[in-house]
């Protein structure tokens, strides 16, 4: 039995036992609206989906977030400022009285249909990175929160930058190498691999064959060296670097202080969201000012 089960047996005398001396209050109580004009109250148990609330709810909307909401690699962390925080276990979110959850992962792996026994509806955050899993996920969020409008325009905003990053039909992809303080670095077929592509860069260690999650090889660096260098999570306070990390190897700091690099905030890349792009929109900067230094093209009007 998981923890988030075994919190909501200890719990489910109280819930019943409060069902049963006042149904009546039940239904007239304000975390229980009735009027289809009413939005639906929430609780988002994860900072994944605290994105997807941040973005499109109204703050009344909100009972609660994860307490990652305020954390360095939320990319909403700014509107999240003065939102009450819950833990994902059953009693305290139940407690709440919310008329739907939002979760990615947050409650582990049988928060949904725990919580669905309680008639609680939950809206799934789709996992992965796909431009189509991002731009369903707004949709998904969306109708959760009755604010398909919003959903709608960002998706469209979202569209839009998706499309200019494809226009670039690129006869020369710089060389590309993505670098993290783990001294971890991508293969083909992962998110980062996508960025870097939409960013109109090669990523090397795909074309070395690798995919997925790899250790950086500072030898084939040597023999290849790459002509850009994008970094993430670099930013984050509470990344420390083990002593023993390649990422703090004199020759590695000699390619970082020697080539072309760009810095993605940690915020851009923690969570599968429509802020992805800005990423990839960094990087296609990046690869401009590298082959026409004089390029005044810019993604500067992210938000």
């Amino acid at each position: 039995m998981t923890y988030f089960s075994k919190a909501l047996a200890l719990f489910v005398g109280t819930a019943l036992f409060g069902a049963a001396s006042g149904a009546g209050a039940l239904e007239s109580s304000p975390s229980n609206p009735s009027p289809s004009s009413v939005k639906p109250r929430v609780v988002s148990l994860d900072h994944c989906a605290d994105q997807y609330v941040l973005a499109l709810a109204d703050r009344s909307q909100i009972l609660a977030l994860s307490p990652a909401a305020q954390s360095e690699y939320s990319y909403m962390r700014d509107k999240a400022v003065g939102v009450p925080t819950v833990r994902s276990t059953a009693e305290e979110v139940l407690m709440l009285g919310p008329d739907k959850v939002i979760r990615q992962w947050g409650g582990g792996y049988e928060a949904t249909e725990v919580l669905a026994r309680f008639g609680l509806p939950v809206a799934k955050i789709e996992n992965g990175h796909s431009i189509e899993i991002m731009r369903n996920n707004l949709l998904i969020a969306g109708e959760a929160l009755d604010q398909m409008d919003r959903a709608h325009a960002l998706i469209d905003e979202f569209d839009a930058r998706h499309a200019r990053l494809k226009e670039y039909a690129h006869t020369h992809n710089p060389s590309a190498i993505y670098i993290t303080p783990s001294s971890s670095t991508t293969g083909g077929e992962t998110y980062v691999d996508q960025l870097l592509n939409l960013g109109g860069v090669d990523n090397l260690m795909a074309h070395t064959g690798r995919t997925g999650w790899v250790p950086l090889n500072l030898e084939a660096m040597v023999l290849t060296p790459p002509e850009l260098v994008v970094t993430g999570y670099f930013d984050l306070k509470t990344n420390h670097q083990n002593h023993w990390s390649i990422a703090r190897h004199n020759f590695l700091r000699q390619i970082l202080k020697n080539t072309p690099t760009v810095h993605i905030p940690s915020d851009e890349l923690s969570c599968s969201a429509w802020f992805n792009l800005f990423a990839a929109e960094r990087i296609l900067d990046a690869r401009h000012k590298l082959l026409a230094p004089s390029h005044e093209e810019s993604a500067d009007d992210r938000q």
